[in-house]
C-alpha cells in the first residue's frame, strides 16, 4: 500500500504504535524489492521512521538492527502528540497495540484523529466496550466499534478479518466481537484517491481481491455504520 499509493510524497510521515523491533522497516524494504519491477517507487518516501515505544531495550535493539535508517523514538503518546507535524501526510500503523495503550474508546479515537490515514488491527465489540483477559494473562481493551466510528466522523472502514488465532475461548460464542483490520481515512478526497489507487493498479488490486474473500464481517459491521473499504464508489 505505502509503496504504490502516490500522495504528497515530499511530506509523508509514518508512525508505528508500539514499534517493537521495527520489523515494519524490513517489511517495507521487502515490498520495494518485490514490487520495483511493477510500480514506480520513490526512494524518498520514507526518510524518517517514527515509533512510539516505551521499552528502552526494544528502542536500542531497533537501532542496532537498522543502522542505516533514520528513526525517531517517542516514549509515550503524549510526547508524540506534542511534536506531530500537521504539514505532513501522517500515516499510522497499529497492530492492536491500542488495546494495551488506551483506557477508553474515546481516547483511542482522539489519537487516531491525529493522522490522515491509519492501518489498524482492532479488537472490538460492535456496541460495547469491555476488558478481556488474554490467554497469556494480559488485560486487553476491546473497543466499542460503533462508538469509535462515531468519534471518527464515520471515516473508519472495514478491511478484512474476523478473529485472531489466539482469541480467548470465551469469545468464540460472541457474534458481536470482531478482531480484524480496519482503515481510517480522514477526508473524502483522500479516500477517493486511496480507493482509486487500489482499483487501478494491478498489484494492489490483486491483493485487495484476496482480502475481499476474508471480509467476512462486512454485513454485521455495516449494521453499525462501518462500511467495507471495497464497497466505496469513487
Amino acid at each position: 500500500m505505502l509503496t504504490s499509493f502516490k500522495y504528497k510524497y515530499d511530506n509523508v510521515c509514518l508512525t508505528e504504535l508500539g514499534g517493537s523491533l521495527l520489523e515494519i522497516i524490513d517489511g517495507y524494504n521487502l515490498c520495494k524489492l518485490a514490487l520495483q519491477q511493477n510500480i514506480e517507487i520513490n526512494e524518498e518516501l520514507m526518510k524518517t521512521w517514527k515509533t512510539i515505544e516505551s521499552s528502552d531495550l526494544l528502542r536500542e535493539t531497533s537501532v542496532m538492527l537498522h543502522p542505516n535508517n533514520d528513526i525517531l523514538f517517542f516514549k509515550s503518546v503524549d510526547e508524540f502528540e506534542q511534536k506531530i507535524d500537521s504539514n505532513s501526510t501522517n500515516y499510522l500503523i497499529d497492530r492492536a497495540v491500542g488495546s494495551y495503550a488506551f483506557d477508553s474508546t474515546a481516547k483511542y479515537a482522539e489519537f487516531i484523529s491525529n493522522f490522515n490515514i491509519c492501518f489498524l488491527q482492532i479488537y472490538g465489540f460492535h456496541k460495547t466496550e469491555e476488558v478481556i483477559l488474554d490467554p497469556i494473562g494480559t488485560k486487553l481493551r476491546y473497543f466499542n466499534l460503533k462508538e469509535l466510528n462515531y468519534y471518527l466522523n464515520g471515516n473508519l472502514y472495514y478491511h478484512y478479518g474476523e478473529s485472531r488465532p489466539t482469541r480467548p475461548v470465551i469469545l468464540n460464542s460472541r457474534h458481536d466481537c470482531t478482531e480484524g483490520f480496519f482503515i481510517y481515512v480522514r477526508d473524502e478526497n483522500l479516500l477517493k484517491m486511496l480507493t482509486s489507487s487500489i482499483k487501478t493498479q494491478d498489484i494492489t488490486h490483486q491483493y485487495f481481491n484476496y482480502c475481499i474473500n476474508k471480509a467476512t464481517r462486512k454485513a454485521e459491521l455495516s449494521e453499525i455504520g462501518i462500511k467495507c473499504i471495497y464497497c466505496i464508489d469513487n
